[in-house]
């Protein structure tokens, strides 16, 4: 028996981001992104933006408001300031994520990478979540199953 081929996602995109560099792409609908935190213990500052209208962007307050739930997980729907559906967490190795936390500076992402930053990874030097070591994140998209 072979395998089902429609079941296999298609790798659109394979980049590794480095501690402190950035990563932008324009997801249609149906495709997916993983991040994945190669070494453990990186963190990931993630903005969403809707293609068609760049000021209907990802807001923590309205998704943490509408799902009445600080953390993040499997299952999540992340909302624009319209309240439309930007993207749903669709699996989760970590289990929690804080929304509120805040991101990089928004001064200095636009700075680093123009208006429209989908991800950051911040290099954390003063945190010690990584244990002072930023690490790189591994991104993959993938299209439609």
């Amino acid at each position: 028996m072979g395998a089902d081929v429609s079941a296999v996602a298609q790798l659109v995109r394979q980049e590794t981001v480095g501690a402190g560099d950035g990563f932008l792409h324009l997801l249609p609908a149906g495709y997916e992104l993983r991040i994945v935190d190669v070494a453990g213990n990186q963190a990931a500052d993630t903005l969403l933006y809707d293609a068609h209208d760049l000021d209907n962007r990802y807001s923590a307050m309205d998704t943490v408001r509408e799902q009445r739930q600080v953390y993040l997980g499997a299952g999540s729907l992340l909302l624009s300031v319209e309240l439309d559906v930007l993207a749903t967490i669709t699996s989760d190795t970590v289990g929690r994520h804080d929304t509120l936390g805040g991101a990089c500076s928004q001064e200095s992402n636009v700075v680093r990478y123009g208006k429209h930053v989908l991800i950051s990874n911040c290099p954390q030097l003063n945190n010690p979540c990584n244990g002072w070591d930023p690490t790189p994140l591994e991104i993959l998209v993938t299209g439609p199953r």
